[in-house]
């Protein structure tokens, strides 16, 4: 067998590295350059060793440069050529196997020498399957090229003519083996878990903007694929916090939100708000200056335990740092403190990744400690009117008024921590409406792709969880490439995105619903899937079935329309068990679909429970339901056809009853 390589710059060390391995296998290598790190243009070197194989003195290719983008996208300009990105030997494997690579193209800036060296081998030992994917190999190349090449392509049989096909035809299109496929790469153990912030998030996002581009989307706004999302890693190490002459030691005596950016703060006063209220019937801020002091609130409501009030902290938070406030201090219930305190103090110490704020209005960055109420009473009964915290809790209780005002001794605070900047990627892909009314309008579809990385040396890859709603979401936009490109293509816009940072907190989705691609008064719904591929205890007997979440909460339309939906195409169980406002789950809160909805945007969140695998090494591709998976995302194509298509918006008629 006879190889062709070539690279740019940032390839020439791996270059010779795999030269020397495949002659060291018996193989004859033509060298094509660069062999400098000087800086080149890469298609120079990509089109040479893509002529060699169109002139048939190579069998195989390798061309390697910094991401592998520039020499794969020459490469395949080429009319015989068919070039393969792989950064792990399991992508390249399914290049030979399932595409009929004839080029492996080679990110250097991602994987080490001896990566690439099993890639190399992984490509050259792997053969083409033949079967199904000999018919999709074929319609690569386009109906009228294949035509003056002579070759064989089955583009264009058993297709109706343009605007002749049905929704349940596309529907029907959706192949539980791509899904499997997809799976197979970005759950394997070459992505390490995709956890934000790391390399195996980075190549998922690689893999996911090459798929799109090569399904035929176009970037959303002419120039990527991707929404950068400013984040910030950090990890605390240990920490004090001193009031007047008392001191207290972190975990030990004191709680905080990991994402704290300024590691110390100087001495600074200290007054007390009550439990921090400002509604019609009273303003615990009333003539109290806040602004560059430190605020300490009581938890709850002494006047409505089920208020928004007494639910939401972070309503809390938001206020003192909107008028100015330098800290915020929240003692707690000595009770719910150590409840607090067992679920978080493991929480706290690990890594943390939070968006990285710096402009005002984008949300509260100000520093958030927790102490129990005995802790507290050291400094806080030295407001007037304070014998102590319990006692106050207690009066307020009673009366329905606290006591406010300045406490005496000084706040300081030194914690150690490291931290790390970085960019998050959302991966977007967006299809024009086809209607030039409607086309404004823009249906988002969305999943997350990361996941919770390796943990005490074991990957946990992620197959379910939400590896099963990323390949759905990746199905569905194919679907949809394919109804355009016979003419059939949605009114409206659709936006697929694959979002970043689900597993801490929603950032993806969160930074994209603060700062929308797309006017969000122009999006019309978000459906929202995430877990579709197992079952869980309450439905051993049958996996006919999926969750529910959000579809009646904003809009009553959304909801008969997914009803509509499955009755007529799909017919499996819709369970809205979790839809339930008492839910103890508060699985309506804990996905990225929460994030449109706070907009007052209608949602649906598609999920099929939890199971023994939930954040484990054991959520692996070898147990996903693929027939499962496919039907719901079939569910998930006829509710957005609908929603794409009907003439009139769907209106929101509901106000959402959820509080945080």
């Amino acid at each position: 067998m006879n190889f062709t390589i070539g690279c740019d710059h940032a390839g020439p060390v791996y270059k010779n590295t795999i030269i020397k391995h495949l002659k060291e296998r018996g193989f004859s290598v033509k060298n094509r350059g660069t062999d400098s790190e000087e800086s080149v243009d890469y298609p120079d070197f990509a089109h040479i060793v893509a002529n060699d194989i169109e002139n048939k003195t190579a069998d195989l290719g390798v061309l390697i440069c910094g991401s592998a983008n520039g020499v794969a996208m020459t490469a395949n300009k080429h009319k015989l050529i068919r070039a393969g990105i792989a950064w792990t030997p399991e992508v390249a494997s399914l290049a030979r196997t399932h595409n009929n690579a004839n080029v492996i193209c080679i990110p250097a800036r991602f994987v080490s020498e001896s990566e690439a060296v099993e890639i190399v081998d992984a490509f050259i030992d792997a053969e083409f399957e033949g079967g199904r994917h000999a018919r999709r190999v074929g319609k690569i190349v386009c109906t009228l090229l294949a035509a003056l090449l002579g070759i064989s392509t089955s583009f264009t049989q058993n297709i109706d003519p343009p605007n002749q096909l049905s929704v349940a035809q596309y529907a029907e299109m959706l192949d539980t083996n791509n899904l499997r496929d997809h799976l197979s790469v970005l759950s394997s153990d070459g992505f390490e878990g995709r956890e934000t912030g790391t390399r195996g998030a980075g190549l998922a996002a690689a893999y996911l903007e090459s798929y799109y581009i090569k399904t035929g989307f176009k970037p959303y706004d002419g120039k990527t694929y991707t929404q950068q999302v400013p984040m910030t890693s950090s990890q605390i190490n240990g920490g004090t916090v001193s009031v007047g002459d008392n001191k207290y030691n972190i975990v030990e005596d004191f709680l905080l939100y990991p994402g704290i950016e300024k590691a110390t703060m100087k001495p600074t006063q200290m007054v007390f708000v009550g439990y921090g209220i400002v509604n019609d019937e009273i303003n615990e801020y009333l003539n109290i200056d806040v602004k560059g002091k430190v605020v300490v609130v009581l938890t709850g409501d002494p006047r409505n335990n089920e208020s928004v009030w007494a639910k939401n902290l972070s309503k809390k938070r938001e206020l003192a740092d909107s008028l100015g406030a330098k800290a915020f201090i929240v003692l707690m219930k000595n009770s719910e403190y150590s409840t607090y305190k067992g679920r978080m103090k493991f929480h706290m110490m690990r890594k943390s990744t939070v968006i990285k704020r710096k402009k005002k209005g984008e949300g509260s960055i100000i520093p958030t400690f927790f102490f129990s109420d005995t802790n507290g009473n050291n400094w806080l009964t030295s407001v007037k009117g304070v014998k102590s915290v319990s006692k106050t809790r207690a009066k307020s209780e009673k009366k329905g008024v606290c006591p406010t005002g300045n406490i005496e001794g000084l706040w300081s605070y030194k914690i150690k921590k490291f931290s790390n900047d970085f960019f998050g990627l959302n991966v977007l892909a967006y299809l024009p409406g086809s209607d030039p009314v409607l086309k404004h309008e823009v249906v988002v579809i969305t999943s997350h792709y990361d996941h919770i990385g390796i943990i005490d040396g074991e990957i946990n890859n992620g197959a379910d969880d939400d590896g099963s709603g990323t390949v759905a979401v990746m199905e569905i936009a194919r679907l949809f490439m394919e109804a355009a490109k016979n003419n059939d293509g949605p009114k409206r816009s659709v936006l697929f995105m694959n979002v970043i940072g689900e597993e801490i907190g929603l950032l993806g989705s969160e930074w994209y619903s603060d700062h929308p691609v797309f006017p969000l008064k122009h999006t019309v719904a978000n459906l929202n899937i995430d877990m579709i591929g197992r079952v869980d205890e309450a439905h051993q007997d049958s996996e006919k079935y999926v969750y529910l979440i959000g579809a009646d909460k904003l809009s009553s339309e959304l909801h008969d329309i997914s009803e509509t939906a499955n009755t007529t195409y799909t017919n499996l169980e819709l369970d809205y068990t979790y839809n339930e406002p008492d839910d103890p789950n508060r699985f309506y809160y804990r996905s990225d679909h929460y994030n449109f909805a706070k907009h007052n945007i209608p949602v649906i969140f598609y999920f099929s429970g939890v199971h023994e695998d939930y954040h484990k090494p054991g959520d692996d591709v070898d147990k996903i339901m693929f027939t499962k998976t496919g039907e719901i995302g079939k569910l998930v194509f006829y509710t957005a056809w609908e929603l794409l298509n009907r003439q009139k918006r769907i209106t929101i008629d509901k106000v959402n009853d959820f509080s945080e």
